[in-house]
């Protein structure tokens, strides 16, 4: 049986390696291409993009006193005036105080975690009729998705985690509504 084997062997090399090769393809195929179309867009995302985006910083000096939030990234400032409930909440995030009962942020916070869900960024994307418009990016294991929210919302959620949420700001935006200070 052996020696048939081998004199196969000699006699159909062409076809050996072509089967050889065949076979690496495929593993090669299966282990590195298929899995990248198999999972959610987990490693490249436009959710992930921050092209056209400003990082920023809060700035709540003026919070509690007049409901301003002002966000500052490069040298431009954009304001955005938030109801009483809704500054205290961002403050109250931002200085990791807790209430005797939860509000809906620390709620939502609470959700995230029971879930496994990460929240990745916050982007503040557009105005409309005076109105911010912005949306979460939430992971939740090989997962990914965006979901709409307020900014005051969205900021006052992202201030509770227990890791740094980074906040984006649309460019156009920031250059456009925002204040130039430097």
């Amino acid at each position: 049986m052996k020696n048939s084997y081998k004199k196969w062997l000699v006699k159909n090399k062409g076809d050996t390696i072509a089967i050889i090769i065949s076979a690496i393809l495929f593993i090669f195929t299966f282990v590195f291409i298929v899995p990248s179309f198999l999972l959610p867009n987990t490693f490249i995302s436009s959710h992930l993009s921050t092209d056209g985006f400003i990082q920023i910083a809060l700035s709540l000096d003026e919070l509690a006193t007049s409901g301003k939030v002002k966000m500052i990234g490069g040298c431009y400032m954009l304001t955005a005036n938030v109801d009483d409930a809704q500054a205290e909440s961002i403050a109250n995030g931002v200085n990791g105080v807790v209430g005797p009962r939860p509000n809906v942020h620390d709620l939502f916070r609470d959700l995230l975690k029971v879930s496994n869900s990460k929240i990745l960024m916050v982007k503040i994307t557009t105005m409309k009729d005076d109105m911010y418009f912005s949306k979460f990016v939430v992971q939740q294991g090989n997962s990914m998705f965006e979901m709409d929210a307020r900014p005051s919302d969205a900021i006052a959620i992202a201030t509770r985690t227990d890791y740094d949420v980074p906040l984006y700001v649309n460019e156009t935006l920031m250059k456009t509504v925002g204040k130039k200070i430097c």
